[in-house]
């Protein structure tokens, strides 16, 4: 990653529904926000629905998002009730 590069990196832990997100998205200084979230299907629409809650001063996440599994290696989050606002997530080491 070059220096310049904006990134996320999350870590989700599914036993205990906690995850930490690493981030640099509003500033040049990385950022640590952890919390909890809870993961449902949704049985009427037929789709995963994730949902969070930061551990500090924001609470709830500011959408809840449907959750697709492109590949082994890839989740796609769309905001609920609006497609056009997508996130691409792609398992790494750590290590990039």
């Amino acid at each position: 990653m070059e220096s310049g590069d904006r990134y996320v990196y999350m870590v989700l832990e599914s036993k205990e529904r906690t995850f930490k997100i690493y981030q640099n998205i509003e500033s040049a200084q990385p950022r640590e926000m952890t919390g909890t979230f809870e993961l449902v299907y949704d049985d009427e629409a037929c789709v995963n629905i994730v949902s969070g809650m930061y551990d500090h001063e924001f609470g709830f996440w500011n959408n809840d998002y449907i959750v697709t599994k492109k590949d082994e290696d890839t989740m796609i989050w769309t905001v609920s009730g609006n497609p056009s606002d997508v996130s691409v997530y792609r398992r790494c080491s750590g290590q990039e």
